[in-house]
Parts: structure tokens; C-alpha cells; sequence
């Protein structure tokens, strides 16, 4: 029967990192879709480029520029194929040991909420990019089942920039959208940015309202699906002092003790006895004798546990400056709500500047 010790330094060296596998998910951003927009005898603005082209059959355009703001809410399972720790007096110079045959998970959830401001353009009739800065409170639920049963919850925060572009197109009353970014986050704690690539396709259809003040309201519906990719390794460091929740070190004595007769009890052939010796023996050493002093450092290898989930959505167009939207993710592990405020405008070109100058 496996004997369970009370020791939190894997937990607490994983929760620190799992939360931000998430908040790349928070940057994945919808496409300005193709609705009736403009009414004038001539195209008016600079971009996109080809736009008078397009123009001139017939076809109505957004607003080439715009400016959108972005509430997010997601939550997210991950898996942890594989882990490193290793533990240092410094802050580098670590000698890291593979830990993953040496710990179970029950479950890790990662969740975040992200609030960022995305500025795009219409570069061609069909073809759109855009830039994203945000911040992101996120937050990851951690239950491990072995070696000690243990729950842990830890909140953090970053900053995240990326890049994006859209493919939009319409055939009859249906459009269809493909979008794709990449995004890197910032948190403390962390070597390298968390690099995250989203990819969403979605078809829909536009209900046109008819209003007395014939300001071009409509109502836009959709389906789609996204995908999360991630990279792969994710590597920091963390004082050990704040490995571990106050009341492990107010009974430290006590931790070091359960530690040592759950390793006691270990065959001396067990592999994990050896891991446990490599790894666990100095940081509890080091707890027992210099009461915390050193730092733990961590490679670790992430994936989403679901890297597809089915989106449902719809916008409301009060006139072609300003656009309200929802979406909903839906689908086993992976759940995500989004709220959007989207202005719009367009640059005069010459053309029709010099014509309504006469």
C-alpha cells in the first residue's frame, strides 16, 4: 500500500506554472466579419487595399480600422507528461532530476480571466490583422493523489502581446472565417515568455434589422471550433521559503519527520527511493536545518488535455462604428466565455475627399 508523506514542493513548483497554459487560450480573438457597412456612391477609404475594386460589384465592407476590447473568461485541464526540479542555494546552478514516475495527479485546472485591447485593419477586401496587449489574472486548482494527498490553489499575474491575421469570405447568406494568433505572456517567476498559437474557423449568417433611422444595424450568428497549441517547456525558479503555505513551516519539524518515514518505508530497489534521495533529501535537509534558505528551480513540460472545443456566438451591429459581441467555448475539459466592444472607423482618400470638397 503507498504511504503518503506531507510535502508540497511539487505541488507548489507545478502550480506556479500551470497557471498561464490558460491565458493564451484568453488571447484567442474573433474576426471582423464581412457586413454591410457603408452606403456610398463611391468607396471612401484608403484601405483595404482593392476595396473599390470589391466595391464597385456590389460587395459592402467593414470599417477598415478598428479598435476592440476584450473581457475573457476560460478554464482549462491540463496533462504533465513530464517534470523536472532540482533545488540550488542560489538562484542557478541547478541539478535537475526527472520527478514525473515519482508523482500522481488527480486533476489540474487552469483558469484566467483577461482583459486586452486588440487595434486591427483591413489590409485586403478578405484579409485582416491585428495586435494584442492585455493583462491576465489567472489562477490554477492542483489536486495530487501521490506520493501525499494534497490540494492546492494558487492566484497570479501577467502581461501578454501578440499577433494575429483573418481570412474572411461569403457565399450567399453564409460567411465563413479563419483566424489564427500567437501569443506570449509574461510572468514572474518565469525564464521565457509562455508562447501559445490559437487557431478558431467559424461559419455564420447576418439578419439585417430594419430600422427608421437606417443605421445599418444587423445581428450576426455563429459556429465554430478552437484549437490551443502551446509550447511545450516552461522553466523558472521560486524561493523555497515560498514553496510552502505558512502552516508547513509552523510544523516544519513535523513535515520532516512524515517525509522521512514515508522514505524510510521505501524498497531501497524502488526507483522512486532513488528520485526521493536525489531530489526531496536536500530540499528537507535544508528545511530542517537552515529553515527554508535556497531555491527551487523547474522544467516542465505542459500540454492541453483538450486541445479542441466548439464555440457559439453572435454580434449585434448598432450602426458600421460600433459592434457588442458574446461568445461561449464549450465541450468537456475546456469551458470559456467572451465579451467584446468593438469601434470602428475608416481613412478618407483623396478621391473622395477632393469630391466632397467641390
Amino acid at each position: 500500500m503507498k504511504r503518503r508523506y506531507n510535502i508540497q514542493i511539487t505541488i507548489s513548483v507545478f502550480t506556479i506554472v500551470f497557471l498561464f497554459s490558460i491565458s493564451q487560450q484568453v488571447k484567442a480573438q474573433y474576426n471582423q466579419l464581412s457586413l454591410n457597412d457603408t452606403v456610398s456612391s463611391e468607396y471612401e477609404y484608403i484601405l483595404p487595399f482593392l476595396g473599390d475594386k470589391v466595391y464597385e460589384k456590389g460587395v459592402a465592407l467593414p470599417l477598415p480600422w478598428g479598435i476592440m476590447v476584450n473581457y475573457f473568461y476560460g478554464v482549462q485541464g491540463i496533462d504533465i507528461p513530464q517534470l523536472e526540479i532540482g533545488f540550488s542555494k542560489r538562484q542557478d546552478d541547478f541539478n535537475y532530476h526527472d520527478i514525473t514516475r515519482l508523482v500522481d495527479f488527480e486533476h489540474v485546472k487552469a483558469s484566467g480571466v483577461s482583459l486586452n485591447i486588440r487595434p486591427d485593419v483591413w489590409l485586403l477586401p478578405f484579409y485582416n490583422v491585428y495586435g494584442i496587449i492585455g493583462k491576465t489574472w489567472t489562477e490554477t486548482d492542483v489536486q495530487l493523489s501521490y506520493p501525499i494527498n494534497l490540494h492546492a490553489n494558487v492566484k497570479l499575474t501577467g502581461y501578454s502581446y501578440g499577433v494575429g491575421n483573418t481570412i474572411a469570405f461569403g457565399v450567399g447568406p453564409v460567411f465563413a472565417v479563419l483566424d489564427g494568433n500567437l501569443v506570449w505572456t509574461k510572468l514572474e517567476g518565469f525564464k521565457e515568455p509562455v508562447r501559445t498559437f490559437v487557431f478558431s474557423p467559424r461559419i455564420g449568417h447576418i439578419i439585417d434589422l430594419k430600422t427608421k433611422n437606417k443605421r445599418l444595424s444587423n445581428i450576426g450568428v455563429w459556429i465554430g471550433a478552437m484549437r490551443l497549441g502551446m509550447n511545450g517547456i516552461t522553466e523558472g525558479s521560486i524561493p523555497l521559503r515560498d514553496v510552502f503555505p505558512d502552516e508547513f513551516w509552523d510544523n516544519k519539524d513535523q513535515k520532516v519527520a512524515e517525509y522521512y518515514e514515508w522514505y524510510d518505508g521505501l524498497d531501497p530497489m524502488d526507483p522512486k527511493k532513488i528520485i526521493a534521495e536525489n531530489v526531496f533529501n536536500p530540499i528537507m535537509d535544508n528545511i530542517d536545518k537552515a529553515n527554508g534558505d535556497g531555491n527551487i528551480g523547474y522544467k516542465l513540460y505542459k500540454e492541453p488535455k483538450q486541445k479542441w472545443n466548439f464555440l457559439i456566438g453572435a454580434q449585434y451591429q448598432y450602426n458600421p462604428h460600433w459592434q457588442l459581441r458574446a461568445e461561449v467555448g464549450l465541450l468537456a475539459d475546456r469551458k470559456s466565455a467572451l465579451l467584446s466592444i468593438n469601434y470602428r472607423f475608416g481613412i478618407h482618400n483623396r478621391t473622395y475627399l477632393q469630391s466632397i470638397a467641390k
